[in-house]
């Protein structure tokens, strides 16, 4: 009869020919030895294992360290900083257009928007295509310019970008706003790259308008449960924003309430508390 893995004729012995050193160390040469093997290396091992053992002081220093690093974000001067209840405000009116952009998609009113918008969305994992798409042709030579570090090489790739079939129809030199006929067309794969591209440009040109209503309408359209690779993402989001926010100089800049609101939507909505704004 086949022997069933992991059963033997005879019971696993501890005694010196079982150990012996020449059959443990040699690789087997078929499965059944392989098992053997194992099991005879399983026998050595202790019963019970002990964890090591920490002092309350040295698990409460590690807590701390760990919490330090995951709620760090760049400090702001106070007055740059919204109060709780303008942040649940906001947290609460995003849930409300959630829902209704919900609402409008299960009644299927995107179709007629579909049939007079003749905008042809880029593909998703084109990021050129993207910026040109979303912010323009400038930033997105602007973008290759502050990545290649070089304007020669940067202008080159943007002109063999150009010569792609990447560039959508119906898409305006100086970008497109985000319709409601557009991002309803966006699957969540979609969605998800789009908003790491806008995270991506954060970095190297800064924040402006028209991001700022990109970077709102995605996380509109970003789908709950999150994955934890898109939860690091809206953190990393969270993180330049901030950053932004404390290089402003004025707090009647125009950028700063934008700012405050992405930041404010990833913390108290998407439940990143431990980033959140601390008046």
């Amino acid at each position: 009869m086949e022997v069933a893995l992991g059963v033997f004729d005879e019971p696993i012995k501890k005694t010196s020919n079982d150990l012996d050193e020449d059959f443990l160390s040699r690789p087997a040469t078929t499965a059944l030895e392989y098992l053997r093997q194992v099991q005879r290396e399983a026998a050595q091992c202790p019963d019970v294992v002990v964890a090591t053992q920490f002092t309350r002081n040295e698990g409460e220093s590690i807590k701390n360290q760990y919490s330090e690093i995951r709620s760090r974000l760049t400090p702001a001067p106070s007055n740059f900083i919204p109060n709780l209840a303008w942040q649940r405000e906001q947290a609460s009116n995003f849930a409300e257009i959630r829902q209704q952009l919900n609402y409008f998609k299960s009644r299927g009113f995107e179709r007629p928007l579909h049939e007079i918008n003749d905008i042809q969305l880029p593909n998703r994992t084109s990021e050129g295509a993207w910026c040109r798409f979303c912010l323009g042709k400038e930033k997105f030579q602007e973008v290759e310019r502050r990545k290649r570090g070089q304007s020669g090489n940067a202008t080159g790739d943007a002109r063999k970008d150009d010569s792609d079939n990447e560039n959508p129809i119906g898409a305006v030199s100086k970008g497109n706003d985000p319709l409601l006929s557009i991002v309803t067309r966006m699957n969540q794969c979609t969605v998800t790259d789009v908003l790491e591209y806008n995270v991506t440009w954060l970095q190297y040109i800064g924040f402006s308008e028209r991001q700022g209503k990109w970077l709102f309408a995605l996380l509109v359209c970003l789908e709950k449960p999150l994955l934890p690779s898109v939860s690091s993402l809206l953190r990393n989001l969270a993180r330049r924003c901030a950053d932004l926010r404390a290089s402003l100089s004025d707090e009647n800049d125009t950028r700063l309430p934008p700012l405050n609101l992405i930041i404010t939507v990833v913390t108290r909505y998407f439940d990143q508390t431990d980033l959140a704004d601390e008046p």
